[in-house]
């Protein structure tokens, strides 16, 4: 995946009409967007706090320290491309700050003007924090 076609997912979801944190967490607020010129290939997968283990077994325990509500998986394709689109909801947005600063990669590109904070590590990683919200594009 290009730095172009990653960099444009990062603004498109962070240009979604995800909540804010001055809405109150309903069940099935977040839903991903699907990326221009993508295809989505399944439905949305949900984890919630008893679930997350299912899907990140290793990791689970560092983001439930951090306040984690939810996470939504989206997988897209376009020709022979394939995208995962992961959005945690993190509860506040200090813990989804928390998480991003934990995982973010040591020689990432800074994406100015995209959420709060965006970075970018070509050609296979893009990570957001938007309010609330960690994103992790795959």
């Amino acid at each position: 995946m290009s730095k172009i076609v990653l960099g444009s997912v990062l603004v498109l979801l962070a240009a979604a009409a995800i909540p804010t944190a001055a809405q109150p967490p309903q069940s099935q607020d977040v839903q991903v967007p699907v990326p221009e010129g993508w295809t989505a290939v399944d439905q949305e997968y949900r984890y919630d706090r008893e679930s997350l283990w299912e899907y990140i077994n290793g990791a689970a325990e560092m983001f439930l320290s951090y306040r984690f509500r939810e996470l939504v998986v989206a997988d897209f394709e376009q020709g022979d491309g394939a995208l995962t689109i992961y959005v945690y909801d993190m509860s506040r947005p200090l813990d989804a700050f928390g998480i991003f600063e934990a995982e973010k990669p040591a020689k990432a590109t800074v994406v100015e003007d995209v959420g709060s904070a965006a970075l970018m590590q070509a050609p296979y990683w893009g990570l957001m924090i938007k309010d609330r919200f960690y994103v992790k594009i795959e």
